[in-house]
C-alpha cells in the first residue's frame, strides 16, 4: 500500500513539474485572446505572455484592453487564483491581483449560481475589488476627457449583476482622491481653471440603470460638496449626469488668483459658497454656476 500512494504521489509531482516546465505559452495566450473576441467584440484585448502561477493558478503579463480609439487598461501582472472553497458552493470564483498605473488592485470574480448554466437562465456576477496608489495622470481613458484630472486614487468597489446585462446590475463605489489637481477646459466664473485638492472623497451606489452620487466631499485651495445622479448608458461616456453642490474658494486661493475672482463672484456666495450644477455627459461634462 506504501508504495502504492509512493508511486501515485510520485506521478502527481511529475505531472504538474511538466505541466510548469512545458507549459505551452503561446498557445494558450492565443485561446485567452479567442475566448476574449468572442464574449467582448467590442473590445480588443492582447497580452504578451500567460503562466502557469504558484500557488496554482494564470499569470498574465502585459495585458492590455482597448476600446475604439480609448485604452480602457493596461496592467503589468494580473493573476488569477481560483477559489477551491468556493466550487463546493456551486458558486466558482476566482481570487485576482493586478498591478498597473503605479498602483495595485485586488479582489474577486465568480458566478453566484453555476446552477443557472446547465438551467439555460443568465448567469448571476459578481465582483469586488479594492485599489490603491493609482496615478490617474497615467490612465490613458482619462487622457481623452476635456479635462485634465490628476492624484492618486484609492477605492473600493462592489458589483453584483448579470452576464452580457452589466447596466442591469447594482453595487456600490467608494473613492478617494488625494493630491489630486482638475483643470477645466472652460473656466468657472471666468476665474476658476484649476482646482488642486489634498483630498476628496464620494460614495456611489447603483441601481436601477442609476448610479446615485450620496456625498462627496474636497478639501483644498478649492472646497466643496456634491450630490445628484448619472443615468446610465450602454457606452459609458454616454452617461448622463445630473449633480448640484456648493463649492467654496480658499482665503489664500483667492490671494494668489491671477484674476480678480471678487469681480466675478458676489460677497455672499464667496462667504456661504457657489452653487454649482454638472450636467452633459461623462464625456462631455458642463460645469455651471447658479
Amino acid at each position: 500500500m506504501k508504495t502504492f500512494l509512493g508511486y501515485t504521489l510520485f506521478a502527481i509531482c511529475v505531472t504538474v513539474f511538466m505541466l510548469y516546465y512545458q507549459f505551452p505559452e503561446e498557445m494558450a495566450a492565443q485561446l485567452f485572446k479567442s475566448k476574449m473576441r468572442q464574449l467582448a467584440p467590442e473590445l480588443t484585448i492582447d497580452l504578451e505572455k500567460i503562466l502557469p502561477a504558484f500557488p496554482p493558478g494564470i499569470r498574465m503579463e502585459g495585458l492590455t484592453v482597448d476600446h475604439s480609439e480609448m485604452r480602457l487598461w493596461a496592467s503589468k501582472i494580473l493573476t488569477f487564483q481560483p477559489d477551491y472553497l468556493s466550487i463546493f458552493r456551486l458558486s466558482p470564483s476566482v481570487l485576482f491581483y493586478c498591478t498597473g498605473y503605479d498602483g495595485e488592485m485586488k479582489g474577486d470574480a465568480g458566478v453566484t449560481n453555476i446552477k443557472n448554466l446547465w438551467e439555460k437562465k443568465s448567469l448571476p456576477l459578481t465582483f469586488n475589488a479594492k485599489w490603491r496608489n493609482i496615478q490617474l495622470n497615467k490612465i490613458d481613458a482619462l487622457s481623452s476627457l476635456p479635462y485634465l484630472i490628476e492624484g492618486v486614487l484609492y477605492g473600493v468597489f462592489s458589483y453584483d449583476g448579470i452576464a452580457n446585462s452589466w447596466i442591469d446590475g447594482t453595487g456600490t463605489l467608494k473613492i478617494i482622491i488625494e493630491n489630486g489637481n482638475i483643470t477645466l477646459e472652460k473656466p468657472i466664473l471666468q476665474a476658476i481653471k484649476n482646482i488642486q485638492f489634498q483630498r476628496f472623497d464620494a460614495e456611489f451606489s447603483f441601481k436601477n440603470k442609476v448610479i446615485q452620487l450620496l456625498q462627496s466631499n474636497i478639501n483644498g485651495d478649492i472646497e466643496g460638496s456634491l450630490s445628484g445622479t448619472i443615468s446610465l448608458h450602454p457606452v459609458f461616456p454616454r452617461s448622463t449626469i445630473n449633480i448640484t453642490g456648493k463649492i467654496k474658494p480658499s482665503e489664500n486661493y483667492i490671494k494668489q488668483s491671477k484674476l480678480p475672482i471678487k469681480a466675478f463672484i458676489q460677497p455672499d456666495k464667496l462667504k456661504n459658497g457657489i452653487p454649482v450644477t454638472i450636467t452633459g455627459s461623462i464625456n462631455r461634462p458642463i460645469f455651471n454656476t447658479m
